[in-house]
């Protein structure tokens, strides 16, 4: 029991918005404990991954469906005045990655896209950007 307190306890905070690059992730927050640095992270730099990723908030909402948790409903919207973002998505409950990534398509001006309760079974629940890339809207 000592040991599940310590790894609540030691939960990385969650990061939002346009602070949630690869370059603001800590090591426990990049698989594997690599370094942000590596070849992955360069690649989506040079990719313009970025450029999106700062035209994309977080957001909390009261939602009946999140009451039970005692949560509110995690949304992702596209600040982007004109151009349509897809951005891919993994959550982590507590210390656990989920299976799986989630892939949402933002349209600018749209209402905010739901994630899911920011916390369950009384851990947190996050999600960090993978990758956030701009496309046609025939994409």
């Amino acid at each position: 029991m000592g040991t599940l307190a310590l790894a609540i306890a030691g939960a990385a905070p969650i990061v939002s918005g346009a602070e949630a690059t690869a370059d603001s992730k800590t090591g426990s927050q990049v698989g594997g404990g690599e370094n942000a640095e590596g070849p992955e992270a360069s690649g989506r730099r040079e990719s313009g991954g970025d450029a999106a990723r700062d035209h994309l908030e977080f957001s909390n909402q009261f939602a009946s469906e999140c009451m039970y948790h005692r949560a509110e409903l995690r949304r992702i919207a596209n600040t982007h005045p004109q151009r349509v973002i897809r951005v891919t998505l993994v959550s982590y409950l507590g210390q656990t990655r989920s299976q799986g990534e989630s892939v949402k398509r933002l349209a600018p001006g749209a209402d905010p896209a739901p994630l899911g309760c920011d916390a369950s079974s009384g851990l947190e629940r996050r999600w960090e950007i993978v990758d956030a890339e701009y496309v046609d809207d025939a994409d």
